[in-house]
């Protein structure tokens, strides 16, 4: 079983039904927005998108920035779960697209879209049957 929790998604092995079962945390960039499962590849693929948020590459810019301007070594440490991310103005979008081995659990692939372009949906499939996926 899969399921998502704010911006965790979360993989529950059940080996066998009416015992105890397994689970596996998995941070997420973003909210996860939809969750397709690739038969062919096994894999677990996420949309992720928030609103009023930055891509990754426009944080680390932002984040270095301000390192500049306040020459702050303890700046440099600060974890953007702990502070949150810098919120972007109206309209700006943040989104990436992931492929995950559930087996691990890890992230197989991540794919982070262009600044202000967003995920909304997905469909998983198969390129007349030559077993080529696209997203």
């Amino acid at each position: 079983m899969v399921g998502i929790y704010n911006n965790t998604l979360r993989i529950f092995a059940v080996d066998k039904l009416g015992e105890m079962f397994n689970q596996v945390d998995m941070p997420l960039q973003y909210t996860a927005r939809e969750m397709n499962y690739d038969l062919g590849l096994r894999k677990i693929i996420t949309i992720e998108t928030d609103h009023l948020t930055y891509p990754s590459e426009t944080r680390a810019v932002i984040k270095d920035q301000i390192f500049q301007a306040t020459e702050d070594e303890e700046y440099k440490e600060v974890s953007e779960q702990q502070v949150g991310y810098p919120k972007a103005a109206p309209g700006n979008w943040a989104s990436c697209i992931r492929v995950i081995d559930p087996v691990g659990p890890k992230t197989h692939e991540l794919l982070e879209l262009s600044e202000n372009e967003a995920a909304f949906s997905m469909l998983v499939t198969d390129k007349l049957g030559t077993g080529d996926r696209t997203y």
